[in-house]
């Protein structure tokens, strides 16, 4: 949801509730493939047997998978939102350099 209303805040009409809803239900799909996509790999991991073996353990794996799918893109979506413009990668270079000269 916070990665939905993220992407809409730069490119949905805010004053459109259907433009906000339909940004956000494009972005629920995109995370939606995201998680098949990882789910898919982690199982691809797994030797035959294993997952029945363990099924509790099997559905919190698959869940953390997901959880992690999703922790990864919303980054993208919040420097989406911000924009990455020449000057503000410069001024977060300079915040960096200072916080590294910091004890």
């Amino acid at each position: 949801m916070e990665a939905g209303l993220v992407a809409a805040t730069w490119s949905a009409d805010l004053t459109d509730p259907a433009d906000v809803t339909a940004v956000t239900a494009d972005v629920r799909a995109h995370l939606s493939s995201c998680i098949e996509a990882a789910t898919q790999q982690f199982l691809g991991l797994m030797r035959p047997g294993e997952l029945e073996a363990e099924p509790v353990a099997a559905a919190s794996a698959v869940a953390f998978t997901a959880l992690q799918a999703v922790e990864q893109a919303l980054p993208e979506y919040r420097s989406s939102a911000l924009g990455r413009t020449e000057e503000a990668e410069a001024e977060a270079r300079r915040a960096y350099k200072t916080e590294q000269g910091r004890r």
